[in-house]
């Protein structure tokens, strides 16, 4: 997190509240919404996960934490139904409709489940056999600095995660999971997860070596969550072509324009063929437990 000099609350309507931190726009920067994270940025964010969870374990859950950000659990699975009816805009983007379709099918009924999105939210770790940490809950481009390199890009070294608003207790897959399915193309994304698990394992043992979960246990709750953000991967990319198609159709660097919107659409189909995949195979006993739970 950047560094913090002072805060003052904010009363609805009565007082205005502030932050007052470093600013980081000098030595660091934020990645587009449409750019694809590297293999190199993706250790990077996650190193920094582990670190935050390993401060968040060594801490201990004491009693001052319960219920502290208990309702931040709740706020993407209260969104699922406004999710759900947007799925036909998604379909009107892709070229192949009737596969598209046909694997949103396989995935609906767990995706769209709100008990299924909250028990991911808050059980499903424990099930697994792994421990609540801190969870910052919207891990994504917009909110990680990355710092500068000598050429003003963005180096492989965190600066800083910002933007703490749904920060929460939770399953420690959570914040990797979105980041890899929000800003990861499906080559690098697909590349990584094989080992990303292990690596995270390891950062985590480098500063408690006593850790009893293992890389199994981290990816099978990677697979869980990853159904329950899929949806959240088609509605920005919903709105990101939009606006794409904005400037298209204002002449506007037309050539980069509609090679970004093809990009972040394919993104989006290969998430949704993973996502269909990983629900008739491993987590084939899980669909089938959600079954008849439908809210």
């Amino acid at each position: 997190m950047p560094k913090i000099y002072a805060t003052k609350e904010w009363i609805v309507g009565k007082e205005q509240g502030y932050i007052l931190m470093d600013d980081l726009s000098e030595e660091g920067i934020v990645l587009s919404k449409y750019d694809s994270v590297s293999p190199g940025q993706i250790k990077a964010v996650v190193k920094e996960i582990a670190h935050i969870h390993a401060e968040y374990i060594k801490a201990g859950k004491g009693d001052k934490w319960k219920n502290v950000f208990g309702k931040n659990q709740e706020v993407w699975a209260g969104m699922t139904d406004e999710f759900l009816q947007l799925i036909p805009a998604f379909i009107d983007l892709v070229s192949n409709k009737e596969k598209v379709a046909k694997d949103l099918n396989k995935i609906i009924d767990l995706a769209g489940n709100k008990e299924y999105h909250l028990w991911v939210a808050s059980e499903a770790n424990k099930e697994i056999g792994l421990p609540s940490v801190l969870v910052h809950g919207d891990l994504w481009n917009s909110n990680v600095f990355f710092q500068n390199d000598s050429n003003r890009e963005a180096s492989t070294e965190v600066l800083a995660f910002i933007d703490w608003q749904l920060v929460c207790e939770g399953s420690p897959a959570t914040d990797i999971t979105r980041y890899l399915l929000l800003d990861a193309d499906g080559v690098v994304r697909r590349g990584i997860e094989p080992i990303i698990f292990g690596f995270y394992i390891n950062c985590l043992r480098s500063e408690i070596p006593s850790i009893s979960f293992n890389e199994t246990q981290m990816r099978k709750a990677y697979l869980c969550s990853f159904i329950t953000q899929v949806l959240s991967l088609l509605i920005i990319t919903v709105f990101n072509c939009k606006s794409l198609q904005h400037l298209i159709s204002a002449n506007e660097e037309i050539a980069i324009n509609c090679a970004k919107k093809d990009k972040i659409i394919l993104q989006a189909i290969h998430a949704i063929e993973d996502a269909a995949g990983f629900i008739e195979n491993e987590l084939a006993d899980i669909a089938k437990r959600f079954q008849k739970k439908k809210l």
